[in-house]
């Protein structure tokens, strides 16, 4: 204000002249100018740091879904294995074949042991405090025929940790007659997972009740404050950060992430989800290094641009009419456009004008993606499939013509990679620039996600396929053909089990079982199309899927094809091998899985007493 009081003089002196006028007039400019720009760069910066906020919480978001997946992978795994273990026990019930095979598992198995007891034995184990879990409600479930996880003890006899036991009934004739358990460290819970976050570092992960009190799982956690919110509270975190904390336990299956503040110049984010056992939630904290080192570049740059841009203004009057018409030519369209390209990461940028039809890219774009050159014109015109997978070529063209909404929006696409010409998944995050109601450009940055999606795919597919024989569980093919038959209402499901698999199994023993289990899958594999349907149901238990199949003869002759490759096991070293097969077609005997399992388990049934029968 001191540097204008003395300057107001001279100005009154010069306004005597045209020169002094035309002087005057730019300096007041000047000064407005330089404060437009001063608040145009606040307001950017402001923009940017909002920007990679959001990032950061998705960043966090991501990483924690992928480590809670994890955590309930590890869990189903326990269960299954103890499932199958339940369904074995309940057959063979002799206590030395028990002893002898709960002894060679725990020996092969270095992180888990495994427990049987009668439920007399159970009970009382259970009220001389000897049990490991002092919970009664644990036995009733159990009792009931649930499966049960119990919720975190500390064990001296597993060597002073903490651990969880998930306990599986041992049901013979409807009733429970054991209890088989797996006792197993409780740090699993929140094992880091395998890949880090894109903007920061994982400082701390805990497992904590709803009302936000820390479980502990080890002996470095179990030394935490007990409740998370009251640890928070004492760190003045915001309370309004701390409620919307407190409110998120109450979300199921929902991942939360919060920022908690900055400490020490880096912000620190607080991510939360929910497991669904035990009101356990998974909570994990990172300090957003990578993402405050960004921000701080990008702000120095704006605190250092507008210093320049102020002190050009101040001591270059002369030459302000020149640098003001060159301010008015970047301040168009094109500086718009760079401007709002600031707010994404420096991986690949995009550039989309609406009217030439014209794509551009950054320079290091051919280093990720296939493409025919960094500018493309008529860009959806011309073909897009060398670089595009084929069936997303629809969201793009969506996309750029202004079809996909306001703000930032996202999109999943494969393109081909620069490398072997291989497609792979993109994400793509854009945003349309608006020009008196229309959108005139598409502007965004496009990322590699591939590892992340592969990862995604095989937790699905670990999920839904049963380890011996590689077909798909029974919930899995449950879904798998509703859907089928929802797309198309004929087809035909074909239901099978072996003859005299017990047998087998006391005879030759499990591990032959497993073997002719696996041949029976290859025999259905060979027997059967590629894009078929197969699954395991129960423990020698298949079902396979034909869609639109609904001629009985090709139906009876596949029957017959499957019967006569089981017969070739012997050949291998397999006992003598044959399967009850019934078969049901759709929409003549259902329109559902549930219907057309009903009518082939009829049919297998009949089959098999008819083969009772021919072989008195």
């Amino acid at each position: 204000m001191d540097f204008i009081k003395r300057l107001i003089p001279e100005m009154n002196e010069i306004k005597k002249s045209a020169f002094g006028s035309y002087l005057l007039t730019v300096v007041v400019c000047t000064l407005f100018l330089g404060i437009s720009i001063s608040g145009i760069f606040e307001y950017n910066r402001k923009e940017t740091q909002e920007v990679f906020s959001e990032m950061t919480t998705e960043n966090l978001n991501a990483y924690l879904s992928g480590q809670k997946a994890d955590t309930l992978a590890k869990i189903d795994e326990l269960i299954s294995k103890l499932e199958a273990m339940a369904v074995l026990i309940s057959r063979r019930g002799e206590e030395d074949f028990i002893d002898t095979y709960l002894l060679a598992l725990n020996e092969n198995s270095a992180d888990t042991y495994y427990i049987y007891n009668r439920v007399e034995e159970f009970e009382q184990r259970l009220h001389e405090g000897r049990a490991g879990d002092p919970d009664e409600r644990y036995l009733t479930q159990l009792k009931a025929g649930n499966t049960v996880v119990s919720d975190v003890t500390f064990s001296k006899r597993r060597g002073d940790i903490y651990c969880i036991a998930v306990g599986v009934p041992v049901m013979k004739d409807g009733e429970c007659t054991g209890v088989i358990r797996a006792v197993a460290n409780a740090s699993e819970l929140i094992s880091t997972a395998f890949y880090p976050p894109a903007q920061g570092q994982i400082v701390s992960s805990f497992l904590t009740y709803g009302d936000g009190t820390i479980v502990p799982v080890n002996k470095e956690n179990a030394g935490l404050v007990n409740n998370i919110l009251e640890r928070l509270t004492e760190d003045q975190v915001a309370p309004e950060t701390v409620d919307g904390i407190r409110q998120a336990y109450g979300r199921e299956n929902v991942v939360e992430s919060f920022p908690l503040g900055i400490f020490d110049g880096i912000p620190v984010y607080l991510s939360l989800t929910d497991l669904g056992y035990n009101d356990w939630h998974l909570m994990v904290c990172m300090k957003a290094d990578m993402a405050a080192v960004r921000t701080g570049q990008l702000v120095s740059s704006t605190v250092v641009g507008t210093a320049a841009y102020l002190l050009l203004l101040v001591f270059v009057f002369l030459i302000l009419l020149l640098f003001l018409w060159k301010l008015q030519r970047k301040m168009t369209m094109e500086e718009k456009r760079y401007l709002l390209l600031e707010q994404f990461s420096d991986t690949v940028l995009f550039d989309y004008d609406c009217g030439s039809d014209t794509m551009r890219f950054t320079d290091n774009a051919m280093k990720l993606m296939k493409l025919p050159a960094l500018m493309i014109q008529p860009f959806l015109k011309s073909p897009m499939t060398p670089y595009v997978q084929e069936e997303d070529v629809e969201i793009i063209k969506q996309i750029f013509e202004g079809h996909a909404g306001d703000g930032v929006q996202e999109a999943h696409i494969r393109l081909a990679h620069a490398g072997d010409g291989r497609f792979f998944w993109c994400q793509l995050r854009f945003r349309y620039l608006h020009s008196r109601g229309e959108v005139v450009s598409v502007i965004g940055r496009i990322s590699d996600i591939d590892e992340q999606k592969q990862r995604e795919e095989y937790l699905q597919a670990k999920s839904e396929t049963d380890g011996l024989t590689g077909f798909l569980n029974r919930r899995a093919v449950e879904l798998r053909i509703d859907a089928c038959l929802r797309e198309n209402p004929r087809g035909t499901l074909f239901m099978m089990d072996m003859d005299s698999f017990k047998e087998i199994n006391d005879t030759y023993g499990h591990v032959t079982g497993d073997q002719a289990l696996e041949f029976l899958a290859a025999s259905i594999r060979k027997t059967f199309r590629a894009e078929d349907i197969l699954g395991r149901t129960g423990g020698d238990e298949v079902v396979v899927y034909v869609d639109g199949l609904s001629d009985s003869r090709v139906a009876e002759k596949k029957i017959r094809m499957l019967k006569r490759s089981l017969a070739e096991g012997e050949e291998q070293g397999l006992p003598m091998l044959s399967a009850s097969i019934g078969a049901a077609a759709a929409p003549e005997d259902g329109t559902t899985f549930r219907e057309l399992f009903e009518q082939a388990d009829r049919a297998m049934y009949l089959a098999k007493q008819e083969k009772k029968k021919a072989d008195r």
